[in-house]
């Protein structure tokens, strides 16, 4: 390198250091000279220029405020650092040496933790009380991105956080304009205090239209900067305005009062109708990497340049490698701001203060409030809830709870303990198919109460029940009882079957909807799976499941117009898990199975698909313990897929001293085919446990599952297949 083109480029450098603003700034500057010193391969140079400018590095570096800064900036400086350390080692003994390399060090794995951090831990700052006479106490903090103006005529480097402090208070004065207070020093040509002025003027504005309080009297307000010497430009508007807003509102004593959440910054200028307008591009790109690089979890921009905006987040998340859970919301005006409760939170006065200043002001219309409130709680206390449509449902104990959509009792019907139990045990497990659903079932636009309940009346009996809130006796119950014949038995025998759960649809799209119950004897084989009538209990479709049955559910999985009805569980013929799918009109025979578990009453089922999802590696470990796996939960994702839970094992294991689920969930396309199988933590675990035990040969991975898949055996109507087949249903069959 030309040692004279080095010079110029040296005394250049002496000459710019001190016009700048910003030590970031300073921290480029020397960085960009010297790593062209450390690319030069004769050292020369950089001996002859390194004692001199490396102290002033470290000092920039120890006083350097680097959040907001980008990590691959950091990154670039430690780097330097390196490269000085291994051409010039004596340099490194430098006293702030190791000083400047911790605080890289540390700055380097706070970027890389507060990308990961769900929220940010940062102390809200809370006003103390305005005194009457004297100047307001309470403070407005709002975080404000703004550019670091470097040299004049040059475009900046780098963004920074900074803070808007409103201080504001009622002037003695009765007459003149408003006072406006900023730092005289810094306000280049009063342009602050004209910004400030206008911005009390929006305020206003908004403070009429939020509050309805339009008041002429003269204030005194004190803006200023957490570090005054930053020169900010226009784009401080927006956050100024919103700033001079929170305190207006604080300070004529309503009871909400708002403030910006901590992690928010907002940036734009804002016109005279109170938009928020544009700022400059190349400066809206730093703000969104020095938003990104610190705890800012909100930036706010304008709208017109939210692409922009998310454009910048998007390049600093690739250069930077980093994905901070920065969002960018684009807004046009400062309403948008205010009623976003993201962005803001309300803090709200004390009520018996509130009411009674509010109750003196306006004594005489109060009067007659007063009145319509009695006469409303009269018309409350006779005519009960307004709202008497039945919305949700609360198990207390034996009974159901209906209420309307605002939690107020409407009715209760009593269903026995074991129904609770049951509901606990559904909400656990995260089935689909419920103990209790609401439905308009007779498009009343009132929706009735589809239940389970158990019944102790001429027996004791576990029934399905329609009940309405007028009636308090059910519309009708249906109670389920079939008479089997199996294996050698001539005789048939009748069996009482329980109800577990059911799903209310209108999955034929008939306009009707229908209720779909699954079912089982007491010691869960078999089971039956019901279609009924919702608006009278009429059967119109019944299939009779060789094993346990867990959950129902109506989706749709093949994409086409209507939906389907699946069933999943356990089939005893082949100690397996079991998927069923049906056409909503067509749910009949039983499922496949061996001549040991068929009742002689029923024909083939008339299923769409039918299929067997085998045990893993590590369920068959347990194949003596357990009778086999079983599919226990039926679910839909965002994506439209089917997902399907199965429960592999379920033992108690020694090494961990408690009993262990070891659970599957599948995640199915509309062909049946599977295209995912994730694994609990407790089944990982037990896996690795086997494996180090040397009762597994291999762990159960990614490849293993690919692999696996392939065991899942599809039934076409006469064998099992390992393809896939959805088919048409058959014409239905009615029993013998």
């Amino acid at each position: 390198m030309n040692p004279l083109t080095v010079e110029r480029q040296y005394q250049r450098l002496l000459q710019t250091l001190p016009l700048l603003a910003s030590r970031r700034g300073r921290l480029l500057q020397l960085a960009e000279f010297l790593e062209l010193l450390c690319a030069d391969e004769q050292r020369a140079s950089l001996r002859a220029y390194a004692p001199e400018l490396v102290p002033s590095l470290l000092r920039d570096i120890l006083a350097v405020h680097f959040p907001g800064t980008p990590r691959s900036f950091v990154l670039r400086i430690h780097r330097l650092l390196d490269q000085l350390q291994t051409r010039l080692p004596a340099i490194a003994e430098q006293s702030e040496w190791s000083a400047a390399e911790t605080v890289l060090v540390k700055e380097e794995a706070r970027v890389a933790e507060l990308v990961r951090q769900p929220e940010p831990d940062i102390p809200r700052v809370m006003p103390d009380r305005l005194a009457a006479s004297t100047l307001a106490e309470r403070r407005v903090t709002i975080p404000v991105v703004e550019r670091e103006m470097l040299l004049r005529g040059h475009p900046p480097s780098f963004a920074a956080l900074r803070t808007i402090h409103v201080e504001m208070n009622f002037s003695s004065r009765e007459q003149g304009e408003d006072e406006i207070l900023v730092d005289q020093v810094y306000d280049v040509d009063g342009a602050q205090h004209r910004q400030v002025r206008v911005a009390l003027s929006i305020a206003r504005r908004f403070l009429k239209l939020y509050a309805g309080i339009e008041d002429n009297r003269i204030l005194i307000l004190h803006c200023s900067f957490d570090e005054p010497n930053i020169i900010v430009g226009e784009s401080l508007g927006a956050a100024l305005t919103f700033a001079i807003f929170v305190e207006l509102i604080r300070l004529y004593e309503l009871r909400d009062a708002m403030s910006l959440r901590p992690g928010v910054a907002i940036t734009g200028t804002l016109d005279a109708e109170g938009k928020v307008a544009a700022v400059d591009d190349h400066g809206l790109r730093l703000k969104v990497q020095a938003c990104a690089a610190s705890w800012m979890r909100f930036l706010i921009v304008p709208r017109g340049q939210e692409g922009i905006a998310r454009e910048a987040l998007e390049e600093f998340r690739v250069t930077e490698q980093l994905h901070p859970p920065l969002e960018i919301v684009g807004v046009v005006t400062l309403e948008e701001i205010l009623f976003d409760r993201r962005l803001t939170t309300v803090q709200r006065t004390a009520l018996p203060r509130y009411l009674a200043g509010r109750i003196w002001r306006h004594r005489r219309s109060m009067v007659i409030v007063g009145s319509i409130l009695v006469t409303a709680i009269i018309i409350r206390l006779w005519y009960g809830p307004f709202d008497k449509n039945p919305a949700l449902i609360e198990f207390r104990q034996e009974s159901l709870v209906i209420q309307n959509s605002d939690g107020q009792v409407l009715f209760q019907t009593i269903v026995g303990r074991e129904m609770s139990l049951a509901n606990d045990e559904v909400i656990m497990e995260g089935r689909n198919a419920q103990v209790a659903a609401l439905a308009d079932v007779d498009a009343d636009g009132m929706n009735e109460l589809l239940y389970i309940r158990k019944h102790r009346v001429d027996g004791e009996w576990t029934e399905v029940c329609l009940r309405s809130r007028e009636r308090a006796e059910p519309i009708w119950t249906r109670r389920l009882v079939r008479s089997m014949t199996f294996g050698s038995a001539e005789e048939q025998t009748e069996y009482r079957f329980i109800p577990r759960g059911l799903v209310v649809d209108d999955a034929d799209n008939d306009g009707s909807p229908e209720v779909y119950v699954y079912a089982t004897l007491h010691n869960f084989y078999p089971s039956i799976l019901l279609a009924l009538n919702a608006s009278d209990g009429r059967e119109i479709g019944e299939y009779v499941h060789l094993g346990r049955l867990t959950d129902i559910a109506v989706l749709d999985i093949d994409n086409d117009t209507g939906k389907e009805v699946i069933a999943c569980g356990i089939n005893n013929a082949f100690r397996s898990a079991g998927l069923a799918v049906f056409s909503p009109t067509e749910i009949h025979g039983m499922s496949p199975g061996t001549e040991e578990f068929r009742p002689k009453e029923y024909e083939a089922g008339a299923e769409r698909a039918y299929l067997l999802i085998p045990r893993s590696l590590t369920g068959s470990v347990f194949r003596a313990q357990t009778f086999g796996n079983m599919a226990t939960r039926l679910g839909d994702t965002r994506t439209g897929s089917l997902e399907v839970g199965v429960k592999d094992f379920d033992e108690y294991v020694s090494e961990l001293g408690e009993r262990v689920q070891g659970l599957l969930t599948m995640t199915m396309r509309s062909d049946l085919t599977v295209k995912r199988v994730q694994v609990s933590e407790p089944y990982a675990i037990t896996a690795e446990i086997l494996l180090r035990k040397g009762r597994l040969d291999v762990l159960p991975d990614e490849e293993y599952f690919r692999e696996y898949v392939r065991g899942i055996r599809y039934w076409d109507g006469k064998n099992w297949t390992a393809k896939p087949t959805l088919r048409k249903p058959s014409p239905p069959v009615a029993p013998r």
